[in-house]
């Protein structure tokens, strides 16, 4: 049987400043897509801030998904809770192409909550960071994490 992911993706956690680039961008794609296999039937999600809103639109359109903006500190953040928050349950519970599991591309502590509603849902959860930048508290609720060293020049 297929499955599938949904896949949040801070970008700007993953870059480690709020100010993308386009090398940085299309660094962040190869990563994830060497890291994670991201087909096109997963469900992409990128947040950030919108003044970044083209290399957001970069990195999104690289996997087939979609952006959702915020502003200030933490705005994408915020964006990225709202819309898995948003995704309706019929997407969830289908037992022809099921959701098998939660990626969450960042390192922050805020996306601890998403962790444990997936996997209260019994949903596998891995988060993609950079060395160093895993909260402990997204950490103790991930089954697994991927540290993408190709984002250490970032």
């Amino acid at each position: 049987m297929k499955t599938r992911q949904i896949v949040l993706i801070d970008a700007e956690n993953l870059a480690g400043t709020g100010h993308l680039t386009r090398t940085v961008a299309r660094l962040i794609c190869e990563s994830l897509n060497k890291a994670l296999h991201i087909s096109r039937n997963d469900i992409v999600i990128v947040g950030g801030d919108k003044h970044n809103v083209f290399h957001l639109y970069e990195i999104a359109n690289s996997f087939g998904g979609r952006i959702v903006l915020g502003t200030g500190p933490n705005g994408g953040d915020y964006a990225l809770q709202t819309a898995f928050e948003q995704i309706p349950n019929v997407v969830w519970s289908r037992t022809d192409f099921p959701i098998n599991r939660l990626v969450i591309a960042s390192g922050d502590r805020f996306f601890a909550l998403a962790a444990k509603v997936a996997m209260g849902n019994g949903r596998q959860v891995i988060t993609v960071s950079k060395r160093g930048s895993l909260s402990y508290s997204l950490a103790k609720v991930s089954t697994g994490n991927i540290y993408l060293s190709d984002l250490e020049s970032c």
